[in-house]
């Protein structure tokens, strides 16, 4: 069985074509970025199409809010050489595709619909990408628009939300992993070979994200600049447009050093991402000499770390930054996004060196692309 699934491909996976990038040539929205309640005309061209010379081209508009769906015919005009008409875009709709037919025959747009997102200040309202996931999988677009059902295409736009809204995974995950037999039996016969199909692991990530998601906030990070263990200085200011990932820690700690393992995956991971950094600050150490000790912990363990050394307050057992950022339990991991927000702080051990890693990619890619402000 281990054997068949590693011969298997998602193509899906790999696609990167949006369904709203699709070479819609005959019709034409008034607004590229259609949201709801808005009012779009549309015109359409039949002399290129097989509609040509019919004498009554019909049009109608059906307003998808998932697997829910209400039609409303459009009254067309003659204008020029092209047909217009104009509708109102229904206030629950996250896509809708344009139906346009003479009698029995429908231009299909070469199998892929007039199909398009509502938007909401140019971004794909949630549940857009599953609305039209659910119109090519599961032939609801071969019903209605007579577009041949497409499960591979459905397949990447169930990606494409869970990605964009993975707090609204669970709403769509059971109709995207009824597609993955499918997808086994239309791929198998391909030459692309990929290790596994997702599984487990997949299904865990997508609820990790909607969870954590949900835990989301956002307020500016307090700056700072400090030492590294070379004596180059390194300030939060200059890494405006970077995602920052701070590692609270000193070599006492027994978590701390537990949670590395994890710690260094993630920065194996992205270390060719110019946009994320990793820092792992020390602080709380005992004595006023321990830079060396510090040094020697690294190196012997072999970690990939930027390690800054936090500065101690006089006469306190408190340190700089430690106390701007009021940590009063280490290990604790702070994630800084783009714009200097901090988005997740996380106090404590995940466990498994996987689970460490699994959750710095759920909150970087989140960080990355925050949907809760």
């Amino acid at each position: 069985m281990t054997k068949f699934k590693s011969l298997l491909t998602i193509y899906s996976f790999l696609c990167v074509q949006l369904a709203s990038a699709q070479s819609i040539t005959r019709l034409k929205l008034s607004d590229p970025y259609p949201e709801a309640a808005e009012r779009i005309t549309i015109s359409y061209s039949p002399s290129s199409a097989f509609l040509h010379n019919k004498k009554e081209i019909k049009a109608s508009v059906y307003f998808m809010d998932y697997k829910k769906f209400q039609t409303l015919n459009i009254s067309l005009k003659k204008s020029g050489n092209s047909l217009t008409g104009e509708f109102v875009i229904d206030k629950n709709a996250k896509a809708f595709f344009v139906k346009i037919s003479s009698g029995e025959e429908v231009d299909n747009n070469n199998d892929t619909g007039y199909l398009y997102p509502v938007f909401k200040d140019k971004k794909p309202v949630a549940g857009a990408y599953a609305s039209e996931a659910y119109f090519y999988s599961s032939g609801f677009g071969t019903a209605y628009a007579k577009v041949v059902k497409n499960i591979k295409q459905g397949a990447e736009l169930y990606k494409k939300e869970f990605l964009l809204y993975p707090q609204n995974s669970d709403e769509y995950q059971k109709d995207y992993i009824a597609l993955w037999p499918q997808l086994a039996a239309t791929t198998f016969k391909t030459t692309i070979h990929i290790d596994t199909i997702p599984g487990e692991h997949y299904k865990s990530m997508i609820k990790l994200k909607a969870d954590l998601a949900q835990k989301m906030i956002k307020k500016p990070a307090p700056v700072f600049s400090l030492k590294d263990l070379d004596g180059k200085k390194v300030s939060l200011t200059d890494l405006r447009g970077k995602i920052v990932i701070l590692d609270f820690w000193a070599t006492w700690c027994t978590p701390c050093k537990t949670s590395f393992p994890g710690m260094q995956l993630a920065v194996k991971k992205f270390k060719n991402n110019p946009d994320v950094k990793f820092f792992f600050i020390d602080l709380w150490e005992n004595g006023d000499y321990y830079a060396e000790d510090v040094r020697k912990f690294i190196k012997d363990s072999h970690y990939n770390f930027r390690v800054l050394l936090d500065e101690k307050l006089s006469g306190s057992k408190y340190t700089k930054v430690g106390q701007l950022y009021n940590i009063t339990a280490i290990p604790t991991k702070i994630v800084i996004d783009k714009t200097g927000n901090i988005r997740f702080t996380y106090t404590g051990n995940s466990g498994t060196p996987n689970k460490v890693l699994d959750e710095m990619t759920a909150m970087i890619e989140l960080a990355d692309k925050p949907n809760k402000d």
